[in-house]
């Protein structure tokens, strides 16, 4: 389905051509629309919105891609998984790095040696708005040691739902679940038409929908192996 499609089947529902309002020019559905995205991309976990992307290590922090919403697995391109940790538990590494002691889950000298063999580098992550912060992190001297090759940051992720404006464009979602954006907009019909019985059912349909659709991510994720209890950080 594409914006054009999601636009007919939001009027064929409400069965209406068009939207009669005082505001000149205003058309009601375009805005149904961006609501119910909003509410998609806080609500949505589905297979159909995870992305991998790379990013170099240069400093302590590096920039999260303009489409992140929830991190899935955040790996060093060694293989080692970092960890993910709140802002103020990385205030308090960061403060025992600069007080001279460390950790005691932290090798000193890997952290200090990114391009040493086996590689060391950062162990943890956490989010400040669009960058993603690391640790511990040591620059390399200057200049660099002769063996020395940067490292990269692999990220999986959730990403963020964008329907462009275009009557042919459209989103991963869209694609593979149009349901949720057609229920989602009827939803957010509900201010402008008011007392319309159909809103529960609407809401009703969606809250389904994203509920199926987040537990069969779920259930991919654990097939074929033991279920292990484990955290899910969001950025």
């Amino acid at each position: 389905m594409t914006r054009a499609g999601l636009t007919n089947s939001i009027f064929a529902w409400l069965h209406r051509v068009n939207f009669r309002s005082p505001v000149p020019d205003f058309d009601a559905v375009p805005t149904f629309i961006d609501l119910a995205e909003q509410d998609i991309n806080l609500d949505l976990r589905a297979r159909c919105m995870v992305k991998r992307g790379t990013q170099i290590v240069d400093g302590p922090y590096v920039p999260l891609p303009c489409d992140y919403l929830e991190a899935i697995d955040i790996r060093l391109s060694t293989g080692r998984e970092l960890l993910y940790q709140p802002r103020a538990r990385m205030g308090d590494l960061l403060q025992t790095q600069t007080q001279g002691g460390w950790p005691v889950d932290v090798d000193p000298g890997a952290a200090m040696l990114p391009w040493s063999s086996p590689p060391g580098g950062p162990r943890y992550y956490s989010v400040a708005g669009d960058l993603m912060e690391l640790w511990p992190y040591a620059a390399p001297p200057d200049p660099p040691p002769d063996n020395w090759t940067p490292y990269s940051v692999e990220m999986v992720y959730f990403a963020k739902q964008t329907l462009g404006p275009g009557d042919d464009d459209a989103t991963d979602v869209l694609g593979a679940f149009p349901g949720v954006y057609l229920w989602g907009g009827l939803v957010q019909s509900a201010p402008f038409l008011r007392d319309d019985p159909r809103i529960a059912t609407w809401q009703g349909l969606y809250q389904s929908l994203v509920f199926r659709a987040n537990a069969t991510m779920e259930r991919g994720n654990s097939q074929g192996s033991r279920l292990v209890a484990r955290f899910r950080s969001v950025g």
